[in-house]
C-alpha cells in the first residue's frame, strides 16, 4: 500500500508542473477583435502569439471554434519559433471560442484577417 501511495504522489507531483506550463488564452482582453473575426463570411486567419516562452522547443496550440452549437477543435504546431515567442496562424470559417498552447508564458491574439 505504501508503494502505491508513493506512486500516486509522484504522478500528482509530476502532473502539477506540466499543467502549469500551458498558456491559456484570455479572450476578455480581445473581445472587439474576436467580434470582428466573427463577421468574416469566407473564414478568417487567427494570428496567435505565445509570449514569454523562455526558449521552449516548438509547441502546439489547440483552438476551439463553434458554429451553431457544434465545437470544432484545431491543433497545430507553431508556424514560427523565436527565442522568447512562438507564432501560430490558424484558419477557420467558424467563430473563435477558446485557445490553449502547450507552452509556458502567455497566449495572445495578435490579429484576425478575413479571407478574401
Amino acid at each position: 500500500m505504501r508503494k502505491f501511495l508513493m506512486l500516486v504522489g509522484l504522478v500528482v507531483a509530476l502532473a502539477i508542473p506540466a499543467a502549469a506550463l500551458a498558456a491559456d488564452f484570455d479572450q476578455s482582453k480581445f473581445g472587439d477583435l474576436i467580434s470582428a473575426g466573427d463577421k468574416c463570411t469566407a473564414g478568417a486567419y487567427y494570428h496567435f502569439v505565445n509570449v514569454q516562452t523562455e526558449g521552449a522547443a516548438r509547441g502546439s496550440i489547440t483552438v476551439d471554434f463553434s458554429p451553431a452549437g457544434a465545437t470544432n477543435n484545431v491543433t497545430q504546431l507553431a508556424d514560427k519559433v523565436n527565442p522568447n515567442n512562438q507564432h501560430f496562424l490558424v484558419f477557420s470559417t467558424y467563430a473563435l471560442v477558446d485557445a490553449i498552447s502547450t507552452l509556458p508564458g502567455r497566449l495572445v491574439l495578435s490579429d484576425i484577417t478575413c479571407k478574401k
